[in-house]
């Protein structure tokens, strides 16, 4: 039985660089859609940004960032917009290529979690 010591490796350096942090890091900053021909209609348009994300006339500031590994972090956001006010966690994971995201929403609460695949903007 042959063991994969780099792939070991890899997730002991995700395990170990888990923890809370500022800001997300700049590569998940930017305009992010369903499909590439929602990037051209503003209102579909997820706009990231290192502390807050911003929908249509939604708005979400970010109250507590996890960073789970390089490329997936949790997100408690405080969220606003169709005259309510509620918080959520949230789990990114980005695509090593940087150009896909995927949103999990109500992590915190299995049963009722949404998932999105999000396409970067160009």
């Amino acid at each position: 039985m042959r063991l994969n010591l780099g792939w070991v490796a890899g997730l002991l350096v995700m395990t170990c660089a888990a923890g809370e942090v500022e800001s997300l890091p700049p590569v998940f900053e930017g305009k992010w859609a369903v499909t590439v021909a929602d990037c051209k209609q503003p209102n579909n348009v997820l706009t990231l940004q290192r502390h807050s994300l911003q929908m249509g006339n939604g708005r979400a500031e970010m109250q507590s960032l996890t960073m789970l590994s390089p490329v997936q972090y949790r997100v408690r956001m405080k969220l606003s917009g169709g005259g309510r006010v509620r918080e959520e966690m949230q789990t990114l994971f980005l695509s090593h290529d940087g150009k896909s995201l995927l949103w999990i929403s109500n992590v915190d609460k299995p049963h009722d979690s949404e998932w999105f695949a999000l396409v970067r903007c160009q």
